[in-house]
């Protein structure tokens, strides 16, 4: 539980101290090329057409999903160092840190399990960052449930 809330914490801080410019990234990933010049140009664009709070549009579902994501991840990683050094102990070897390997493979197996936690509420973000450059209404994207819901109609009309 301490590696889960240690993860989660340092998650959030980073999540909370980059996010204009992840809002950014997402905005410049959907339009067209060359319709911003620079980064700066990205931030007062944003800030002229919708406001100094769009740069933290999506930013609630971002610490939500950020809890899950890095306490999961930093908690499992942990977890399968300290089961790699019992099973050392346990067959009577003197283990030390795991290699390089192994460390590699514990790391993807946290990151996919944190991943795998926090996916939908990633979906959410993304829709509530890049909803006004997609030309859609921004107004069905405000809230957490109402983007889940949006998301949720289009893809049942879509495999209708």
């Amino acid at each position: 539980m301490r590696h889960f809330v240690a993860g989660s914490a340092a998650g959030m801080t980073g999540q909370a101290f980059t996010y204009p410019l992840d809002r950014a990234r997402a905005v410049m990933a959907v339009t067209r090329v060359g319709e911003y010049r620079n980064l700066l140009h990205v931030f007062m664009t944003i800030y002229e057409r919708e406001g100094v709070l769009a740069l933290y549009r999506g930013f609630t579902p971002t610490m939500i999903g950020i809890i899950p994501y890095a306490g999961t991840s930093f908690s499992m990683y942990e977890y399968l160092k300290r089961r790699h050094r019992d099973k050392a102990r346990a067959e009577g070897r003197v283990e030390g840190p795991p290699s390089a390997t192994q460390r590699l493979l514990y790391g993807g197996m946290a990151g996919l399990l944190g991943q795998a936690t926090s996916y939908p509420l990633d979906i959410v973000r993304r829709r509530m960052q890049t909803a006004v450059q997609m030309g859609v209404d921004a107004s069905q994207y405000r809230s957490i449930v109402g983007t889940l819901k949006n998301i949720l109609r289009y893809y049942l009309q879509c495999y209708r």
